[in-house]
């Protein structure tokens, strides 16, 4: 997948995890460490419903956008951990709880942390 088209891909992903309110939202640049995804989200959702409901806006945006479905999604009956496997790029929605306990952050220490923040004004321009 180009560049522009993997950009395209992480904005609407993070916009769609803004919009339904997702916190303590985490991208992380895998491509060195793994040759299973390049990218990796993390983010928390407060409840289950609210973890569903960020799951189908991604789900929503990137089939509109880029005509393109995630390969598997699991947990979505539970949502106290969704997992979102769009090849390149993984999605992990976690309850506060679970987050906390499964502590993927650390198992990818090495991995480089996008700044998305920073990135709002260069993904404009996808």
């Amino acid at each position: 997948m180009g560049a522009k088209r993997k950009n395209r891909v992480l904005k609407l992903i993070y916009e769609a995890i803004k919009e339904k309110k997702g916190d303590e939202i985490l991208c992380l640049d895998t491509k060195k460490l793994t040759y299973l995804f390049d990218y990796l989200f993390i983010c928390s959702a407060d409840t289950d419903i609210q973890a569903k409901a960020i799951m189908d806006n991604i789900y929503m945006k990137i089939k509109k956008e880029l005509k393109r479905l995630p390969i598997k999604i699991d947990g979505s009956d539970e949502g106290a951990w969704i997992i979102m496997d769009y090849g390149d790029v993984m999605v992990h929605i976690f309850n506060p709880i679970k987050r906390l306990y499964y502590n993927l952050e650390s198992i990818w220490v090495d991995a480089k942390a996008i700044d998305l923040e920073s990135w709002k004004s260069f993904f404009s321009s996808f």
